[in-house]
C-alpha cells in the first residue's frame, strides 16, 4: 500500500499520509489540515511518525564555507541542522579550536542570540559551554565548545556499549535538561542527535536552538503551519504550536530512553496511555522490559500535566527501577579479603597446633603426674 492509500486516524476525514507529509513540508492547504489535528489526537501524533528522525522542519541548503568569521579562522564543516551550519573554527587568541555555529534568521520573531543567553545561563558539565556571540559581514555566529566525540545514536550502535553504559549517559544528559529547566530554559530539541558523547563517556547536551522560556509557545498563524523541532521527539503540545515546558523536555527525553534501551525507533503513538487496551499496544508493550513500562506510560502521556512533575523525579524513577549490574567485587578488595581468610586459618592452625603439640610436652606430663 503506498503512503498516498493509507490513512490514519480513526475518524472520517482523516487526511493521507502523503497530505500529512505535505502538511509537514508547508505545501499543503495548512489551514484545514492544522484544523483537523486540533481534533484527532491520532492524526496528530502521526505527523511525529512520518518525519525523518534526524531532520527539522526547516532544513534548507547549507551556507557556502567561508575562510573566516570574526577572528576565528574556519577549518572544516562539522553538519548542517535546521537552525544553522556548524563549523569547526580556531580561535587564534585563545589557540583552541571551537565550534562556530552560523545562525540563520529565526521564524516567529525571535533573536538569534537567544540560544547563547539560554546556553549561558545554564552551568553544568553536561551541557556544552558559549564562549562568544557575533555578527561578522551580516552572519550571526556562536562560538561554542568543541566536544571531540560522536552523537548517542552512533555511539550507543556499538555492541559493546552495554545497557548500563546507555543509561548512564542518558541519565547525565537528564541532569543537564534538568538544570536548564532550573534556569528557565527548555530544550525543545532533544533527541540522540543532540547528545553527544565524549572521549571519556560524558554526555553533553548541545543544540539549544529552540530553546523557549516555560509557558510560551509558536506565535498565532505559525504554530500549525510549520513547527520547529524534529517531529519524532517532539511532544503533541509543541507538535500543536502549544506553550512548552519541563514536561516537553521530558517526552522528548522518554522517546529517547525508549530507543536507548531497546535500540529500535519508537512510534509514539504505540505506549501512550490513551492507546492502552489496543492489539498494538499489547504487542509492544510485550517487547518493552518491565521496569521500563510505567515510566514510558507516564513520560509519554500525551497529557504534559500526567507526566512527571519534573525532570528529576523522572531520572529519580528510572534509577530506581532499572536493573542494577552484577558487580564483581574488585581486585584489591577480594585480594584482601584472602590475606585476611589465610591469616584467620593460620591463626586456627597454630593455635591447635600449639594446643597438640602441648598436651604431649615433657611439662604437660609433669604437671599431669
Amino acid at each position: 500500500m503506498s503512503s498516498a492509500e493509507l490513512t490514519l486516524g480513526t475518524a472520517a476525514g482523516c487526511p493521507s499520509a502523503e497530505a500529512l507529509v505535505a502538511f509537514i513540508a508547508s505545501r499543503a492547504d495548512a489551514p484545514q489540515v492544522a484544523g483537523h489535528l486540533e481534533a484527532c489526537e491520532n492524526c496528530m501524533l502521526a505527523v511525529a511518525c512520518l518525519e525523518a528522525p534526524d531532520t527539522t522542519l526547516r532544513e534548507r541548503t547549507p551556507r557556502a564555507l567561508p575562510e573566516r568569521v570574526g577572528r576565528f579562522r574556519v577549518l572544516r564543516s562539522l553538519g548542517s541542522g535546521g537552525m544553522g551550519d556548524v563549523l569547526v573554527a580556531r580561535d587564534p587568541e585563545l589557540d583552541r579550536e571551537v565550534a562556530l555555529k552560523l545562525l540563520r534568521t529565526r521564524a516567529q520573531g525571535r533573536s538569534w542570540r537567544d540560544e547563547g543567553r539560554a546556553v549561558a545561563r545554564v552551568h553544568h558539565p553536561a551541557v556544552v559551554s558559549v564562549f562568544e556571540a557575533g555578527t561578522h559581514e551580516g552572519v550571526t555566529f556562536l562560538a561554542m565548545e568543541l566536544v571531540k566525540g560522536e552523537t548517542f545514536r552512533s555511539w550507543s550502535r556499538d555492541e559493546r556499549v552495554t545497557l548500563r553504559d546507555r543509561l548512564e549517559v542518558l541519565l547525565e544528559a537528564g541532569e543537564g535538561l534538568a538544570a536548564a529547566h532550573a534556569q528557565g530554559v527548555v530544550h525543545c530539541d532533544f533527541k540522540p542527535a543532540n547528545l553527544l558523547v565524549d572521549a571519556r563517556r560524558r554526555a553533553r547536551v548541545i543544540d539549544f536552538g529552540l530553546a523557549r522560556p516555560p509557558g510560551t509557545g509558536a506565535e498565532a498563524g505559525e504554530a500549525m503551519r510549520s513547527p520547529e523541532g524534529t517531529p519524532t521527539y517532539m511532544a503533541p503540545e509543541q507538535l500543536r504550536g502549544g506553550a512548552v515546558s519541563p514536561q516537553t523536555d521530558q517526552f522528548s527525553f522518554c522517546v529517547t530512553l525508549y530507543e536507548a534501551v531497546l535500540r529500535r525507533r519508537l512510534r509514539v503513538d504505540e505506549i501512550t496511555p490513551e492507546a492502552a487496551g489496543t492489539p498494538e499496544f499489547e504487542r509492544v508493550a510485550r517487547t518493552v522490559p518491565r521496569w521500563l513500562r510505567p515510566v514510558l506510560q507516564r513520560g509519554l502521556s500525551t497529557d504534559p500535566g500526567a507526566r512527571y512533575p519534573s525532570m528529576a523525579a523522572l531520572l529519580a524513577e528510572i534509577r530506581r527501577r532499572a536493573p542494577r549490574p552484577h558487580r564483581a567485587a574488585r581486585p584489591l578488595v577480594l585480594a584482601a579479603a584472602a590475606l585476611v581468610a589465610a591469616a584467620a586459618l593460620g591463626a586456627l592452625a597454630g593455635t591447635a597446633l600449639a594446643s597438640h603439640l602441648g598436651s604431649h610436652s615433657p611439662a604437660a606430663s609433669v604437671s599431669a603426674k
